[in-house]
Protein backbone atom coordinates (compact mmCIF):
# COMPACT_ATOMS: atom_id res chain seq x y z
CA UNK A 1 0.00 0.00 0.00
CA UNK A 2 1.39 3.36 -1.01
CA UNK A 3 1.35 6.40 1.20
CA UNK A 4 -0.97 9.10 -0.10
CA UNK A 5 0.54 12.62 0.03
CA UNK A 6 -1.12 14.51 2.89
CA UNK A 7 -2.25 17.55 0.92
CA UNK A 8 -3.54 17.25 -2.62
CA UNK A 9 -5.20 19.48 -5.17
CA UNK A 10 -8.91 18.92 -5.55
CA UNK A 11 -10.37 19.54 -9.01
CA UNK A 12 -14.12 19.29 -8.36
CA UNK A 13 -15.96 22.15 -10.09
CA UNK A 14 -12.68 23.48 -11.46
CA UNK A 15 -13.75 25.52 -14.47
CA UNK A 16 -12.54 24.25 -17.87
CA UNK A 17 -9.84 26.55 -19.15
CA UNK A 18 -8.42 27.12 -15.67
CA UNK A 19 -7.61 23.73 -14.22
CA UNK A 20 -4.58 22.96 -16.43
CA UNK A 21 -2.83 26.13 -15.27
CA UNK A 22 -3.84 25.41 -11.67
CA UNK A 23 -2.20 21.98 -11.89
CA UNK A 24 0.98 23.51 -13.29
CA UNK A 25 1.11 26.06 -10.48
CA UNK A 26 0.50 23.34 -7.91
CA UNK A 27 3.33 21.16 -9.22
CA UNK A 28 5.70 24.12 -9.15
CA UNK A 29 4.74 24.72 -5.51
CA UNK A 30 5.36 21.11 -4.50
CA UNK A 31 1.98 19.40 -4.80
CA UNK A 32 2.26 15.77 -5.85
CA UNK A 33 -1.28 14.52 -5.15
CA UNK A 34 -4.05 15.29 -7.66
CA UNK A 35 -7.65 14.27 -7.15
CA UNK A 36 -9.77 13.81 -10.30
CA UNK A 37 -13.01 12.15 -11.35
CA UNK A 38 -14.83 11.31 -14.56
CA UNK A 39 -17.84 13.32 -13.36
CA UNK A 40 -15.82 16.52 -12.97
CA UNK A 41 -15.49 16.72 -16.74
CA UNK A 42 -11.95 18.10 -16.66
CA UNK A 43 -9.65 15.07 -16.60
CA UNK A 44 -8.20 15.96 -20.01
CA UNK A 45 -7.12 19.37 -18.70
CA UNK A 46 -5.68 17.89 -15.53
CA UNK A 47 -3.68 15.53 -17.70
CA UNK A 48 -2.48 18.41 -19.87
CA UNK A 49 -1.19 20.26 -16.83
CA UNK A 50 0.57 17.22 -15.42
CA UNK A 51 2.09 16.08 -18.70
CA UNK A 52 3.40 19.53 -19.53
CA UNK A 53 5.37 19.55 -16.27
CA UNK A 54 6.65 16.04 -16.93
CA UNK A 55 7.87 17.15 -20.36
CA UNK A 56 9.57 20.16 -18.79
CA UNK A 57 11.45 17.82 -16.46
CA UNK A 58 9.97 19.40 -13.32
CA UNK A 59 8.59 16.04 -12.14
CA UNK A 60 8.51 12.42 -13.21
CA UNK A 61 5.29 10.45 -13.44
CA UNK A 62 6.42 8.23 -10.59
CA UNK A 63 6.74 11.31 -8.35
CA UNK A 64 3.01 11.97 -8.61
CA UNK A 65 -0.05 10.41 -7.00
CA UNK A 66 -2.99 10.69 -9.39
CA UNK A 67 -6.47 9.70 -8.23
CA UNK A 68 -9.69 9.24 -10.18
CA UNK A 69 -13.11 7.75 -9.54
CA UNK A 70 -15.47 5.25 -11.10
CA UNK A 71 -18.82 6.91 -11.77
CA UNK A 72 -22.13 5.34 -10.76
CA UNK A 73 -23.33 4.50 -14.29
CA UNK A 74 -20.32 2.21 -14.73
CA UNK A 75 -20.88 -0.10 -11.74
CA UNK A 76 -21.77 -3.08 -13.93
CA UNK A 77 -18.74 -5.36 -13.93
CA UNK A 78 -18.46 -5.34 -17.71
CA UNK A 79 -18.27 -1.52 -17.75
CA UNK A 80 -15.62 -0.93 -15.07
CA UNK A 81 -12.60 -1.40 -17.31
CA UNK A 82 -14.17 0.80 -20.00
CA UNK A 83 -14.59 3.61 -17.48
CA UNK A 84 -11.01 3.29 -16.26
CA UNK A 85 -9.49 3.20 -19.75
CA UNK A 86 -11.55 6.26 -20.73
CA UNK A 87 -10.14 8.11 -17.74
CA UNK A 88 -6.59 7.06 -18.58
CA UNK A 89 -7.08 8.18 -22.16
CA UNK A 90 -8.39 11.57 -21.00
CA UNK A 91 -5.45 12.00 -18.62
CA UNK A 92 -3.01 10.65 -21.22
CA UNK A 93 -1.53 8.27 -18.66
CA UNK A 94 -0.73 4.58 -18.49
CA UNK A 95 -1.94 3.99 -14.94
CA UNK A 96 -3.66 5.55 -11.92
CA UNK A 97 -2.12 5.54 -8.48
CA UNK A 98 -5.56 5.21 -6.93
CA UNK A 99 -9.03 4.46 -8.31
CA UNK A 100 -12.07 4.98 -6.11
CA UNK A 101 -15.69 3.92 -6.29
CA UNK A 102 -17.15 7.44 -6.30
CA UNK A 103 -20.40 6.44 -4.55
CA UNK A 104 -21.61 3.05 -3.33
CA UNK A 105 -24.71 3.46 -5.52
CA UNK A 106 -24.99 2.07 -9.05
CA UNK A 107 -27.11 3.93 -11.63
CA UNK A 108 -28.74 2.79 -14.84
CA UNK A 109 -26.06 2.81 -17.57
CA UNK A 110 -26.58 5.15 -20.50
CA UNK A 111 -25.85 8.60 -21.87
CA UNK A 112 -26.99 10.46 -18.75
CA UNK A 113 -24.62 10.57 -15.79
CA UNK A 114 -27.57 10.90 -13.40
CA UNK A 115 -30.61 9.21 -14.98
CA UNK A 116 -33.83 10.33 -13.31
CA UNK A 117 -37.35 8.98 -13.29
CA UNK A 118 -40.52 11.05 -13.63
CA UNK A 119 -40.35 11.99 -9.96
CA UNK A 120 -36.82 13.36 -10.17
CA UNK A 121 -35.25 10.39 -8.40
CA UNK A 122 -32.27 8.45 -9.71
CA UNK A 123 -32.87 5.26 -11.69
CA UNK A 124 -30.73 2.55 -10.04
CA UNK A 125 -28.90 -0.31 -11.67
CA UNK A 126 -29.24 -3.87 -10.50
CA UNK A 127 -25.68 -3.97 -9.16
CA UNK A 128 -23.85 -4.47 -5.89
CA UNK A 129 -20.72 -2.54 -4.97
CA UNK A 130 -19.21 -5.88 -3.92
CA UNK A 131 -19.45 -7.13 -7.50
CA UNK A 132 -18.16 -3.79 -8.78
CA UNK A 133 -15.15 -4.17 -6.48
CA UNK A 134 -14.22 -7.48 -8.11
CA UNK A 135 -13.93 -5.72 -11.46
CA UNK A 136 -11.92 -2.95 -9.79
CA UNK A 137 -9.52 -5.58 -8.47
CA UNK A 138 -8.99 -6.83 -12.01
CA UNK A 139 -7.69 -3.36 -12.92
CA UNK A 140 -4.90 -3.76 -10.37
CA UNK A 141 -4.02 -7.19 -11.70
CA UNK A 142 -3.84 -5.76 -15.22
CA UNK A 143 -1.57 -2.91 -14.16
CA UNK A 144 -4.04 -0.11 -14.96
CA UNK A 145 -4.37 0.87 -11.31
CA UNK A 146 -1.98 0.62 -8.38
CA UNK A 147 -4.38 1.01 -5.45
CA UNK A 148 -8.12 0.95 -4.82
CA UNK A 149 -10.38 2.89 -2.51
CA UNK A 150 -13.91 4.09 -1.92
CA UNK A 151 -15.70 7.38 -1.50
CA UNK A 152 -18.85 8.30 0.43
CA UNK A 153 -19.11 4.87 2.04
CA UNK A 154 -20.66 4.65 5.50
CA UNK A 155 -19.15 2.36 8.11
CA UNK A 156 -21.54 -0.51 7.41
CA UNK A 157 -20.75 -0.45 3.69
CA UNK A 158 -17.01 -0.30 4.34
CA UNK A 159 -17.23 -3.17 6.82
CA UNK A 160 -19.17 -5.22 4.31
CA UNK A 161 -16.45 -4.65 1.72
CA UNK A 162 -13.60 -5.43 4.12
CA UNK A 163 -15.32 -8.67 5.13
CA UNK A 164 -16.02 -9.72 1.55
CA UNK A 165 -15.05 -13.37 0.99
CA UNK A 166 -12.14 -13.68 -1.42
CA UNK A 167 -11.14 -10.03 -1.13
CA UNK A 168 -7.94 -9.59 -3.15
CA UNK A 169 -7.17 -5.92 -2.59
CA UNK A 170 -8.26 -3.83 0.38
CA UNK A 171 -9.41 -0.22 -0.01
CA UNK A 172 -6.63 2.08 1.13
CA UNK A 173 -8.82 5.14 1.72
CA UNK A 174 -12.39 6.32 2.17
CA UNK A 175 -12.85 9.79 0.69
CA UNK A 176 -15.60 11.65 2.55
CA UNK A 177 -16.90 15.16 3.15
CA UNK A 178 -15.22 16.41 6.31
CA UNK A 179 -14.86 19.80 8.04
CA UNK A 180 -15.48 21.14 11.58
CA UNK A 181 -19.24 21.41 10.96
CA UNK A 182 -19.21 17.72 9.90
CA UNK A 183 -16.22 16.35 11.76
CA UNK A 184 -16.94 12.66 11.03
CA UNK A 185 -15.21 11.55 14.23
CA UNK A 186 -16.93 8.17 14.41
CA UNK A 187 -16.33 7.28 10.79
CA UNK A 188 -12.70 8.40 10.92
CA UNK A 189 -12.09 6.32 14.04
CA UNK A 190 -13.76 3.34 12.38
CA UNK A 191 -11.59 3.65 9.26
CA UNK A 192 -8.32 4.16 11.12
CA UNK A 193 -8.94 1.15 13.35
CA UNK A 194 -9.20 -0.94 10.20
CA UNK A 195 -6.09 0.50 8.59
CA UNK A 196 -8.09 2.48 6.03
CA UNK A 197 -7.00 6.09 5.62
CA UNK A 198 -9.46 8.95 5.31
CA UNK A 199 -9.36 11.66 2.67
CA UNK A 200 -11.35 14.81 3.35
CA UNK A 201 -13.14 16.56 0.51
CA UNK A 202 -14.74 19.97 1.08
CA UNK A 203 -12.37 20.46 4.06
CA UNK A 204 -13.05 24.21 3.95
CA UNK A 205 -16.76 23.69 4.47
CA UNK A 206 -19.04 26.08 2.70
CA UNK A 207 -22.33 27.85 3.08
CA UNK A 208 -25.70 26.27 3.79
CA UNK A 209 -28.81 28.13 4.92
CA UNK A 210 -26.77 31.14 5.93
CA UNK A 211 -24.20 29.10 7.88
CA UNK A 212 -20.60 29.67 6.71
CA UNK A 213 -17.68 27.95 8.41
CA UNK A 214 -15.28 30.73 7.40
CA UNK A 215 -17.32 33.21 9.44
CA UNK A 216 -17.22 31.12 12.61
CA UNK A 217 -15.83 33.04 15.60
CA UNK A 218 -13.89 30.01 16.86
CA UNK A 219 -12.09 29.60 13.53
CA UNK A 220 -11.32 33.32 13.47
CA UNK A 221 -10.01 33.29 17.04
CA UNK A 222 -7.68 30.34 16.42
CA UNK A 223 -6.48 31.85 13.15
CA UNK A 224 -5.64 35.12 14.88
CA UNK A 225 -3.74 33.31 17.61
CA UNK A 226 -1.56 31.54 15.06
CA UNK A 227 -0.95 34.67 13.04
CA UNK A 228 -3.08 33.37 10.20
CA UNK A 229 -5.75 36.05 10.26
CA UNK A 230 -3.86 39.28 9.65
CA UNK A 231 -3.08 39.95 6.02
CA UNK A 232 0.11 41.87 5.45
CA UNK A 233 -0.21 45.27 3.76
CA UNK A 234 1.52 44.05 0.63
CA UNK A 235 -1.10 41.35 0.33
CA UNK A 236 -3.92 43.87 -0.01
CA UNK A 237 -4.55 45.22 -3.50
CA UNK A 238 -4.45 49.00 -3.50
CA UNK A 239 -7.65 50.54 -4.85
CA UNK A 240 -5.83 53.79 -5.45
CA UNK A 241 -3.22 52.15 -7.70
CA UNK A 242 -0.50 53.87 -5.71
CA UNK A 243 3.21 53.31 -6.29
CA UNK A 244 4.08 51.98 -2.84
CA UNK A 245 6.53 49.12 -2.93
CA UNK A 246 4.82 45.73 -2.98
CA UNK A 247 1.37 47.20 -3.49
CA UNK A 248 -0.12 45.49 -6.54
CA UNK A 249 -3.05 46.92 -8.49
CA UNK A 250 -6.55 45.63 -7.96
CA UNK A 251 -6.87 42.33 -9.82
CA UNK A 252 -9.15 42.56 -12.87
CA UNK A 253 -11.27 40.55 -12.91
CA UNK A 254 -11.62 39.99 -9.17
CA UNK A 255 -10.04 36.81 -7.78
CA UNK A 256 -11.92 33.65 -8.70
CA UNK A 257 -12.73 33.00 -5.03
CA UNK A 258 -14.88 36.12 -4.92
CA UNK A 259 -17.78 33.77 -5.69
CA UNK A 260 -17.55 32.76 -2.01
CA UNK A 261 -18.97 36.14 -1.01
CA UNK A 262 -22.76 36.44 -0.52
CA UNK A 263 -24.69 37.24 -3.68
CA UNK A 264 -25.69 40.66 -2.42
CA UNK A 265 -21.99 41.55 -2.02
CA UNK A 266 -21.02 40.17 -5.39
CA UNK A 267 -23.69 42.32 -6.96
CA UNK A 268 -21.94 45.45 -5.77
CA UNK A 269 -19.81 46.67 -8.67
CA UNK A 270 -17.78 49.08 -6.56
CA UNK A 271 -15.71 46.99 -4.14
CA UNK A 272 -14.50 48.77 -1.03
CA UNK A 273 -11.04 48.37 0.45
CA UNK A 274 -12.62 46.86 3.55
CA UNK A 275 -14.31 44.16 1.48
CA UNK A 276 -11.06 43.29 -0.25
CA UNK A 277 -9.21 43.25 3.05
CA UNK A 278 -11.76 40.85 4.53
CA UNK A 279 -11.49 38.65 1.43
CA UNK A 280 -7.71 38.29 1.76
CA UNK A 281 -7.97 37.69 5.50
CA UNK A 282 -10.46 34.89 4.84
CA UNK A 283 -7.95 33.07 2.68
CA UNK A 284 -5.64 32.58 5.63
CA UNK A 285 -8.44 31.10 7.77
CA UNK A 286 -8.40 28.21 5.33
CA UNK A 287 -4.98 27.15 6.57
CA UNK A 288 -6.46 26.51 10.01
CA UNK A 289 -9.11 24.23 8.54
CA UNK A 290 -6.56 22.28 6.51
CA UNK A 291 -4.19 21.95 9.45
CA UNK A 292 -7.10 20.70 11.56
CA UNK A 293 -7.44 17.67 9.29
CA UNK A 294 -3.71 17.01 9.05
CA UNK A 295 -3.46 16.74 12.84
CA UNK A 296 -6.27 14.18 12.78
CA UNK A 297 -4.17 12.05 10.41
CA UNK A 298 -6.61 12.87 7.60
CA UNK A 299 -5.53 13.52 4.00
CA UNK A 300 -6.85 16.81 2.61
CA UNK A 301 -7.72 17.82 -0.96
CA UNK A 302 -8.75 21.50 -0.98
CA UNK A 303 -9.83 22.77 -4.38
CA UNK A 304 -8.68 26.02 -5.96
CA UNK A 305 -7.62 27.38 -9.34
CA UNK A 306 -6.15 30.62 -8.02
CA UNK A 307 -2.32 30.60 -7.58
CA UNK A 308 -2.28 32.57 -4.31
CA UNK A 309 -4.78 30.26 -2.70
CA UNK A 310 -3.16 27.10 -4.05
CA UNK A 311 0.02 28.35 -2.38
CA UNK A 312 -1.66 29.16 0.94
CA UNK A 313 -3.42 25.79 1.04
CA UNK A 314 -0.01 24.11 0.88
CA UNK A 315 1.68 26.33 3.49
CA UNK A 316 0.31 24.39 6.45
CA UNK A 317 3.39 22.62 7.76
CA UNK A 318 5.04 25.52 9.60
CA UNK A 319 2.65 25.67 12.58
CA UNK A 320 0.70 23.33 14.83
CA UNK A 321 -2.69 23.67 16.48
CA UNK A 322 -2.79 23.12 20.24
CA UNK A 323 -4.85 20.45 21.94
CA UNK A 324 -7.32 23.15 22.98
CA UNK A 325 -7.53 24.44 19.40
CA UNK A 326 -8.37 20.95 18.18
CA UNK A 327 -10.98 20.44 20.90
CA UNK A 328 -12.64 23.75 20.08
CA UNK A 329 -12.76 22.97 16.37
CA UNK A 330 -14.17 19.51 17.06
CA UNK A 331 -16.85 21.07 19.25
CA UNK A 332 -18.22 22.98 16.25
CA UNK A 333 -19.78 19.83 14.81
CA UNK A 334 -23.34 20.44 13.56
CA UNK A 335 -23.67 17.30 11.43
CA UNK A 336 -23.97 19.77 8.55
CA UNK A 337 -23.58 17.72 5.40
CA UNK A 338 -23.30 19.78 2.20
CA UNK A 339 -22.99 16.96 -0.35
CA UNK A 340 -26.27 15.11 0.26
CA UNK A 341 -27.17 14.03 -3.31
CA UNK A 342 -30.93 14.22 -2.58
CA UNK A 343 -32.03 12.65 -5.88
CA UNK A 344 -30.49 9.36 -4.71
CA UNK A 345 -32.11 9.15 -1.28
CA UNK A 346 -34.36 6.26 -2.37
CA UNK A 347 -31.42 4.16 -3.59
CA UNK A 348 -30.85 0.93 -1.68
CA UNK A 349 -27.20 1.87 -1.15
CA UNK A 350 -27.71 5.54 -0.19
CA UNK A 351 -24.99 6.03 2.44
CA UNK A 352 -26.42 8.78 4.65
CA UNK A 353 -29.47 7.15 6.22
CA UNK A 354 -27.40 6.01 9.19
CA UNK A 355 -25.38 8.06 11.67
CA UNK A 356 -21.96 7.41 10.14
Amino acid sequence: MENIPTVGLGTWKAVPGEVADAVKVAINLGYRHFDCAYLYGNEAEVGMGINSKIKEGVVKREDLFVVSKLWCTYHKKSLVKTACTNTLKALNMDYLDLYLIHWPMGFQPGKKDVPLDGFGMVIPSNTSFLDTWEAMEDLVTEGLVKNLGVSNFNHEQLEKLLNKPGLRFRPITNQIECHPYLNQKNLIDFCHKRNVSVTAYRPLGGSSNGVDLLDDSVVRKIAKKHGKSSAQPNHIPCLLNCQHSGCPPVPRPLPHQWHRQPVRERAVIKVSLIQLFCFYVKLSFLQILIRFQIQRNVIVIPKSVTPSRIRENFQVFDFELTKKDMEELLSLDKNLRLATFPSTENHKDYPFHIEY
